[in-house]
């Protein structure tokens, strides 16, 4: 990826997109890797966090919402 892709990514809910195989709606992911990075560990992450959607649950914006609460406790 270019340097200005990997700016263009949201950070907290990732680049996603649905591609068809077969048919098949399958949902597509684009995680920024740099060298270094734990592939196995970013990958199971993003399993995860996939899994938690499906069930309703959206982990990123409730980082938001309790950071905005944080922010506005300590009058930031």
């Amino acid at each position: 990826m270019s340097e200005e892709e990997i700016h263009r990514i949201d950070r907290l809910h990732g680049a996603r997109a649905t591609r068809t195989i077969l048919g098949v709606e399958i949902p597509e992911i684009t995680l920024p890797v740099a060298p270094g990075r734990n592939l196995a560990v970013l990958a199971e992450a993003a399993a995860r966090n996939q899994t938690l959607q499906l069930k309703g649950f959206d982990s990123a914006q409730l980082f938001m919402d309790r950071q905005a609460r944080f922010m506005e406790d300590s009058g930031l």
